[in-house]
């Protein structure tokens, strides 16, 4: 089970990575991947904000929102609209 969960959160390090790349050099799909891991992290942090942890969880899944009410701006998400 603990390698399994380990590549998870390798394959969610890599989409971070990727995301933050694609939003420092202002790709149109920066802004798309940016959506998709934030909406992941909400995701995985679901079940972690009724364990022990807690405050942890909760803080996570208010950060993600934060970012993506952020990200939903029209003036953020105009600066991404891919060039015709």
């Amino acid at each position: 089970m603990l390698p399994g969960l380990g590549l998870a959160l390798l394959g969610l390090a890599v989409m971070d990575g990727v995301a933050a790349y694609g939003l420092w050099a202002v790709r149109h799909w920066g802004w798309t991947m940016a959506v998709t891991v934030l909406a992941a992290g909400i995701i995985t942090n679901i079940p972690m904000s009724v364990s022990p942890l807690a405050l942890v969880g909760v803080a996570g899944i208010i950060l993600d929102f934060a970012c993506l009410a952020y990200l939903s701006k029209s003036e953020v998400r105009k600066l991404f609209q891919p060039t015709k």
